[in-house]
This record gives structure tokens, sequence and C-alpha cells, in this order.
């Protein structure tokens, strides 16, 4: 006994269907998908906008780098560990409800993990946002003589003014870009009246 089926099914269906509902429908995915790349792009040119903003404000404050150096590439290790900030910076920026665009469960973290890597990665690359500049190259005066912020490897009054130095950097570099990112919601609500 063999099965016989009526011939292709979904064929027969979107011939049964009415055409204007099918063309509405057609009309209907295309605009969704014009929209979500409109979103996409405007998400892009607000994150380099923050960025060029950030850079911009935090130029000022940074530490005093006033030697006769050749203006050169950051080293490598510079280069890491802003790739691995900002990697950090844009996960936490990143949408919650991801499913339809990474999948969902361990796959979908990994994946959105991956594009946040990336991304960090290019902009690193490509100079940064100058965090990796302000925090490894930052020094501090003791007297006459200039003293780089390292690790805390001891409890001597070193390591605690170290310590303080450090979280004073990192509480910086975090009002610079809360205040960054103020300026730029701010500008957005403005221009977003009529």
């Amino acid at each position: 006994m063999a099965i016989k089926p009526p011939g292709d099914i979904l064929m027969e269906v979107a011939k049964a269907a009415d055409p204007a509902k099918l063309q509405a429908a057609r009309e209907k995915l295309q605009a969704q998908s014009s929209q979500r790349t409109a979103r996409s792009s405007q998400a892009s040119a607000s994150a380099l906008s923050f960025a060029a903003d950030f850079r911009a404000n935090s130029m000022s404050a940074k530490p005093d780098t006033s030697t006769d150096k050749v203006a050169t590439r950051p080293p490598e290790h510079f280069v890491k560990f802003e790739a691995m900030v900002l990697q950090n910076f844009l996960k936490a920026m990143m949408p919650e409800d991801t499913q339809s665009v990474y999948g969902e469960g361990l796959a979908g973290e990994m994946w959105q993990g991956l594009l946040a890597q990336q991304v960090a990665e290019s902009i690193a690359t490509r100079g940064g946002i100058g965090i990796a500049e302000r925090v490894l190259s930052a020094h501090y005066m003791d007297g006459e003589k200039k003293v780089a912020v390292a690790g805390i490897s001891g409890k001597s009054e070193d390591a605690r003014l170290q310590e303080d130095l450090s979280e004073a950097l990192v509480e910086e570099i975090e009002r610079q870009a809360a205040k960054a990112l103020d300026m730029d919601m701010a500008a957005k609500a403005n221009s977003a009246k009529p």
C-alpha cells in the first residue's frame, strides 16, 4: 500500500491564497525588514557618536603625557585591554530579548557574546575611546617623582594610596561616560521635539 500525496501542498495553498492578502503580507515583511535596518543603523550611529563625545571629553582630562614622544599606535596590550573593557560595556548595552536574532539558550548567548567581542575588537583596533590610555598610562606625582599607578601587591601605605588612586581614576572615567551619555540623550530629546 503506497501513499499518494495530492501534489505539492504548499504550492496549492499559495495558489489558493488571495493575491491582495499575499501582496499585503509581502509589503508588511519588507517594511519590517527596513525598520530593523534603520534601527540598527541608528544604534550604530549613536554608539559612534557616544565614542567620539567620550574621547573628546576625555582628551582634556588625560594624565600628564607631555614628553617628546612621537604619536604612534598604542601598544598591543593597551588595545587588548580596551577591547576587553568595551566588550563588557557592549554586552551590558545589548537588549535582553534577542532570541529572534541570536537564538535561544547557550547558543544565543554565545552568538551575542561573539558579536560584542568582534565589535569591541574593531573599535579598539581603530583607536578605541581612550580607556586603555587613561588607565594603563596613568601616573601620579609624589613630590618631584613620577610614579605609575600600579597593581596592589601588599598592604602598605603605598598600596592603599594606589588603591585610592585607581578607584578615583575609574570613577572619573564613569563620570565622564555618564556625562557624555546624558548630553547625547538630551540632544536626542531636544531634536525629537517638534
